[in-house]
């Protein structure tokens, strides 16, 4: 039953899209309505009209191969781009229902209720295709298979350049040796001094995105004042005390668009980030409260991570961070408990434990007390390390 009403669920979400995408988004793109629906489309629209070489697809300073590549496939047909999108997202949706051990109600919830969401099925736009990346992953981190990894890499590239970048960086993280040798709370540690440290030797595009942050200090983006300061003091060598306050204003800083909401001369950044910002918070404060926030968890630790990365960009992006949505959705929508899908395993005897080379310390030495940390928090349910 509960299988037919999220077919049903669904399947009305699509329909609803589509009267969405013929009453008003297509209007909205010929001029027709007075309404912004989209964010970076008309660009890439733009671009992929005017682009003679192939090289200038990928730079340091843009990534537009993926949106170009749906563009040219279809030949800038927005309803057959729409549908593409769709498609696009029924299989993330199916992939992250296969994840262990989820609720697939909420991750349905999760889902339909972003706004983020059904806006990028109206258009060309990387979300959609970072919604796609963000389920390879997670089944990646569940699964471990090697197909999943390669087909997230790919789609990495299609989305944002930097994707590709953070998710080999990650995976090093995940490394047997990184895991052997540097617990992840150092890790991420020398990762913020890393930062801060090359940050002001980076390429010359740096600086030209931190004056488009300085432009937009007083336009639409609000709040990019103190963004533009905090930028100044990253650019000192000073990313490490910034980081925490960078990382807020991404996630939440749009509620500050509170009192627009209904002021939809602007309704992307007005409704469409105010609600996603809105979410998140919601979601960062139950991911507290049921305990979901933990380090040694692999898709909490890789959202983490993300954060800490791409909180390095001048401008405030809500949208940068949306990979980040789709990992809160999943944590959420798991249940850690087992005691109806399997008994938990038996404690080890002391003479078994002394078996097992994880639990003896770097200079071989059997840990009872390390032995009881591994029980409790892998040999029980070993789906929460990824999950």
């Amino acid at each position: 039953m509960k299988k037919i009403f999220r077919l049903f669920t669904f399947s009305f979400y699509l329909f609803l899209s589509l009267v969405f995408f013929i009453c008003i988004a297509e209007p909205a793109f010929n001029g027709a309505i007075d309404l912004k629906v989209w964010a970076d489309a008309p660009t890439y629209e733009a671009f992929a009209k005017n682009f003679s070489n192939a090289s200038d697809l990928v730079t340091i300073s843009g990534n537009f191969l993926g949106p170009v590549a749906i563009i040219k496939m279809f030949n800038n047909n927005r309803l057959l781009i729409f549908l593409f999108n769709c498609i696009l997202l029924v299989i993330s949706y199916w992939l992250l229902s296969k994840t262990k051990n989820i609720n697939k109600s909420w991750l349905l919830f999760f889902t339909l209720v972003n706004p983020t969401i059904f806006i990028s099925l109206m258009s060309v736009n990387k979300e959609i295709i970072s919604f796609l990346f963000a389920s390879l992953l997670v089944m990646y981190l569940n699964h471990r298979k090697w197909g999943y990894l390669f087909l997230c890499l790919i789609t990495s590239f299609l989305a944002r350049w930097q994707l590709t970048l953070f998710l080999l960086v990650y995976l090093g993280m995940l490394s047997p040796v990184m895991r052997a040798n540097v617990n992840r709370k150092k890790a991420l540690l020398f990762l913020v001094l890393g930062i801060s440290a090359v940050y002001i030797l980076l390429s010359k595009e740096v600086k030209v995105m931190e004056s488009t942050a300085s432009l937009f200090a007083d336009g639409d983006t609000q709040g990019s004042n103190l963004f533009v300061k905090l930028n100044d003091i990253q650019s000192q060598y000073g990313y490490f005390i910034v980081v925490v306050p960078k990382v807020l204003q991404n996630l939440f800083g749009g509620m500050v668009r509170m009192a627009n909401m209904f002021d939809w001369s602007d309704f992307y950044n007005n409704f469409v980030v105010l609600w996603q910002c809105i979410l998140f918070f919601v979601m960062a404060v139950f991911l507290v409260i049921n305990k979901k926030v933990d380090i040694y968890n692999d898709t909490f630790y890789f959202a983490v991570v993300y954060c800490v990365v791409f909180a390095t960009t001048p401008i405030v992006q809500t949208r940068y961070f949306f990979p980040v949505y789709v990992l809160f959705s999943v944590l959420l929508s798991v249940n850690h408990s087992r005691s109806k899908a399997r008994p938990a395993s038996p404690p080890l005897s002391s003479k078994d434990a002394m078996l097992r080379p994880e639990n003896y310390g770097a200079k071989g030495v059997f840990c009872p007390q390390f032995h009881r940390v591994q029980l409790n928090h892998r040999d029980q349910n070993p789906a929460d390390n990824y999950l």
